[in-house]
């Protein structure tokens, strides 16, 4: 998958589309040090997982359950109910050595100050897949992320309590956003997001 650059303008109006999955709550306690093999884990789930297959969910929690990948159902997963109500939802919890992540994916109905910025995607789905772990070194992740793509990010920002260095790629058959988010008082929790909208 290619993130070409796009148009700032897009990129501003489009910042935070991918916290239209980001969990409200991952279920994880503050990892004790974002050491390097808990950062390449979280990198090689991630890349395997949500960037290899996103617009897949099928294909995402076919994966789970060949890995053994415990699911959370009922009232767990409300943790990771995106802000926006998804059509989609489904969440797994898994262990890489001594470290806990967690997996999930929602489907939603992109919104319409997206709809205004790209109009050719317009009545489209987003599908976002997520990785979280409480033990994430956020030079490496960032540094993985420009290695993997090819590229710096395209701009950071804060929203609300996060801050998120954010790639963007627009072609004729689908709009891509890749998201690394941070607390911004510091800390070794984070979140990597890849967020992609086919046109409809």
């Amino acid at each position: 998958m290619s993130l070409k650059r796009t148009a700032l303008s897009v990129i501003a109006a489009c910042a935070t589309v991918g916290l239209a999955s980001f969990p409200a709550s991952a279920g994880l306690s503050p990892g004790s040090g974002g050491t390097p093999q808990a950062t390449e884990q979280l990198f090689a789930i991630f890349t395997s997982t949500c960037y290899d297959k996103i617009t897949d969910i099928d294909a995402v929690a076919a994966d789970a359950d060949v890995k053994g990948w415990t699911e959370i159902k009922g009232a767990g997963l409300a943790a990771f109910k995106p802000q926006s109500d998804p059509k989609s939802l489904k969440a797994w919890r898994l262990r890489a050595g001594r470290t806990a992540f967690s997996v999930s994916y929602a489907v939603t109905d992109v919104d319409s100050n997206f709809a205004e910025q790209l109009p050719d995607f317009a009545g489209g789905e987003a599908h976002s897949c997520s990785v979280v772990s409480g033990d994430m070194d956020h030079g490496a992740t960032t540094s993985a992320l420009k290695t993997l793509l090819g590229r710096d990010n395209d701009t950071e920002f804060v929203q609300g309590p996060l801050t998120a260095r954010m790639w963007v790629g627009v072609s004729d058959k689908t709009a891509v956003f890749l998201y690394h988010y941070r607390a911004s008082n510091g800390g070794k929790n984070g979140l990597v997001n890849i967020t992609a909208v086919p046109k409809p």
